[in-house]
């Protein structure tokens, strides 16, 4: 190959280079100038609600309870105190069961007072055997036994069972309590029990 051959390839190679060059700097504004903006735009309200699902803070008027919480159902039980009602909760009432076949029945109700709708997700009554029982003197033992064998607490629901509505402004339900020493009892503790830890739980979350 000649001097001039060697030039003509040089030149031939600068092109081929720079053609590809171009070629690549025009495909890359011709991609660059196909483009599009979208756009996506509006408003939203986020809407006022109250959240009001609770007890209801003035007892029943239907018989049994003729506007009490509490009442003695059967036997020579003793309400002691009654109980002291909020919006979500019930506390401080107390009770004397003096023997078999004593029983105390409260009631509570409640009520959504809110614009929001609500669902009840758990309800959780504490068993007899959770509860703590205190004895005294030397038949404690003894005796905290016997009265945990006999005591009863059951919790009976109107509305109350899991999955539940309460429509906004107006879905009621109601929790009925009762608590009794057995009627199929043959004794008594020799001294007094004091028994606590009674509970009932409801979760609500919104509808």
């Amino acid at each position: 190959m000649g001097k001039s051959d060697i030039k003509k390839n040089r030149i031939i190679k600068l092109v081929v280079i720079f053609t590809l060059c171009f070629m690549v700097i025009g495909l890359s504004v011709a991609y660059a100038t196909l483009s599009a903006t979208l756009n996506i735009s509006g408003n939203a309200t986020a809407k006022g609600g109250t959240w009001s699902v609770g007890f209801v803070n003035t007892p029943s008027a239907s018989v049994p309870y003729n506007n009490a919480f509490c009442v003695v159902t059967n036997g020579s039980a003793v309400i002691n105190t009654q109980p002291t009602v909020s919006n979500s909760t019930v506390s401080g009432f107390k009770v004397t069961l003096t023997k078999p076949g004593d029983e105390v029945k409260c009631k509570f109700d409640i009520k959504n007072n809110g614009t929001l709708g609500a669902t009840l997700n758990s309800r959780v009554v504490s068993p007899v055997g959770s509860l703590t029982y205190t004895g005294t003197s030397t038949t404690k033992i003894a005796d905290e036994t016997l009265v945990k064998n006999n005591l009863i607490f059951t919790a009976t629901g109107t509305n109350t069972t899991v999955g539940n509505t309460y429509a906004a402004n107006s879905g009621t339900g109601a929790e009925e309590l009762t608590i009794g020493y057995s009627s199929a009892a043959t004794s008594v503790p020799t001294n007094d029990v004091e028994i606590s830890g009674f509970s009932l739980n409801l979760g609500f979350v919104q509808s």
